[in-house]
């Protein structure tokens, strides 16, 4: 059922902000996410906001198909066509759905920004990926026009092609004066520290790191609580200390979680994603959201010191919606200044 507390708060800040919706899917292909994210600014000086989510399940056909792609045990052209016309599917579904929750603002949304876990392959240190958005099928289907691909370019400049997300965490959890590190809960943990600032020049000082799962996750808390403490001071070392640590996840893991780390971490205040409105799931997709309002302002978005990129670069391409949203989004984009601009298209 829709809430009526939300349908009215978007009525009241409908116009003043800028929307995109950022469409997560999980790990292993067992999940998918929408987030409804509201901007004010642009670029790094973006000030986005999570509004609402949905979550719903794939259909188990589409990660037994993911799970034998990963493994190289599946036809590779015809196969990866399949999985992603049946994730365009889902995703459609779930943006009709989730239209009805964000009904005030839905014929506001600029894009939808996909989460593309893609394929990956290492051959003699390159980087490969193999996309599974079929954003043609997508936009046609939604109307939306659809961003992805966002690793693409980042790959393009010899980088790794992740970690992207971190940026987009930064602008929705940043804070001028206490630096904080984020504990993404999941099949494997992120860690992401964010450093204190006022302005874009604190990006430039993110950092960001990929764990496994605590062994015995979630049975015993303790050993993973001493491994997240562990692993702040020997991945973050030479960063000024954190005041503040973020647990994302779900609600039961995260409430045990933090019980555990008080103790350790006695220095420290231990919140919740969920006091930003970012329940279990939305933080990937409002920080996907992010990244397709970066692409929109023409904002570099890959730290080339996480990423290994040569450059930073603008990350993304943009597949047309219905000839209205595209025609709304090109009038948007062409009032955006870009953040970045070269000496010779200055001159």
């Amino acid at each position: 059922m829709v809430e009526v507390q939300l349908l009215d708060r978007l009525r009241i800040v409908g116009q003043r902000k800028r929307w995109t919706i950022g469409l997560a899917v999980s790990r292993r292909c067992r999940t998918l996410t929408a987030t409804l994210v509201g901007s004010e600014g642009h670029g790094l000086a973006n000030r986005p906001e999570a509004f609402a989510h949905r979550q719903v399940a794939l259909a188990p056909g589409i990660s037994q198909l993911f799970d034998r792609l990963s493994r190289g045990a599946g036809r590779a052209g015809a196969d990866v066509a399949l999985l992603a016309a049946q994730l365009a599917e889902s995703q459609a579904a779930l943006l009709d759905d989730f239209s009805a929750d964000v009904a005030p603002v839905c014929d506001r949304v600029l894009a939808v920004a996909v989460d593309d876990r893609g394929l990956w392959h290492d051959a003699g240190g390159l980087a490969l990926w193999t996309g599974l958005c079929d954003s043609a099928r997508l936009a046609d289907l939604s109307g939306q026009n659809v961003i992805d691909a966002f690793a693409a370019r980042d790959l393009a400049q010899d980088g790794r092609g992740r970690p992207l997300l971190a940026l987009p965490s930064w602008l929705l959890l940043r804070d001028s004066q206490k630096n904080r590190i984020v504990v993404e809960i999941g099949r494997r943990w992120r860690l992401i520290y964010l450093p204190a600032a006022r302005d874009a020049a604190g990006a430039a000082r993110l950092g960001c790191c990929g764990l496994p799962a605590p062994q015995n996750w979630p049975a015993d808390v303790s050993c993973a609580a001493r491994s997240v403490a562990l692993s702040m001071t020997a991945t973050f070392p030479q960063l000024p200390p954190a005041e503040e640590l973020v647990l994302s996840g779900s609600g039961s893991c995260v409430d045990r979680l933090a019980e555990s780390l008080f103790p350790l971490l006695p220095a420290m205040r231990i919140r919740k994603a969920s006091e930003w409105g970012l329940t279990p799931g939305a933080l990937r997709a409002a920080s996907v959201a992010v990244l397709g309002m970066l692409h929109l302002d023409h904002a570099p978005a890959n730290i080339t010191a996480l990423t290994g990129a040569r450059t930073p670069r603008v990350l993304g391409r943009i597949t047309p919606g219905s000839l209205p949203n595209w025609h709304r989004l090109l009038r948007e984009m062409a009032s955006a200044r870009p953040s970045v601009i070269s000496l010779r298209s200055a001159v």
